[in-house]
């Protein structure tokens, strides 16, 4: 227990409601995007910090040789796995969810393909968890990724909407993708 450490708390609860972050004893809350504002977030003295959305493929990939990466053990099926996101946000109006982003944001096929190649042969993963609301909800890009993961031989999971799988990928899921 550190008395003078700064508490900094930002997802999707801290941007709809900071005020209850605050009240719950947090120095900072970090509203919306809080990759580019984390430093400003943990040096600065302001208790709320607002980090404007930007296109995801602005974002440089995750530098994960700043963790003792080995000490992490995930699996899918046997396989070493990890977790990789690839999207933002969520068109639906769901009345139990917390919606923070009114649209979705893709990263880019290529962009999450150059950060597949990493995990797989600079990091050995084999298997890949994608634990966000619509991975799927792009067909062409989930083609494009799904055939990369099937090339390389990387088993995937992801969260799914039974609607969004019929209207949008069932042709996918009949491919093999």
């Amino acid at each position: 227990n550190n008395s003078k450490a700064k508490i900094v708390i930002g997802g999707p609860f801290a941007t709809v409601d900071p005020t209850r972050c605050l009240a719950d004893g947090f120095d900072t809350v970090v509203v919306g995007d809080g990759e580019v504002v984390a430093e400003q977030a943990v040096m600065g003295s302001e208790q709320v910090v607002v980090g404007e959305e930007m296109p995801l493929d602005d974002y440089p990939t995750i530098d994960r040789s700043l963790l003792n990466i080995g000490e992490y053990k995930y699996f899918l099926d046997g396989r070493l796995a990890t977790t990789i996101m690839t999207s933002q946000g969520c068109p639906y109006r769901c009345a139990f969810c917390c919606k923070n982003y009114k649209t979705v944001r893709f990263r880019s096929a290529e962009k999450v393909i150059e950060e597949i190649r990493m995990l797989h042969f600079d990091y050995g993963y084999e298997a890949l968890a994608f634990p966000e609301d619509l991975f799927i909800l792009d067909a062409k890009r989930v083609e494009a990724i799904g055939q990369c993961l099937k090339e390389w031989g990387i088993i995937w999971r992801c969260l799914i909407r039974a609607d969004i799988l019929v209207k949008y990928v069932s042709d996918l899921v009949r491919k093999g993708v």
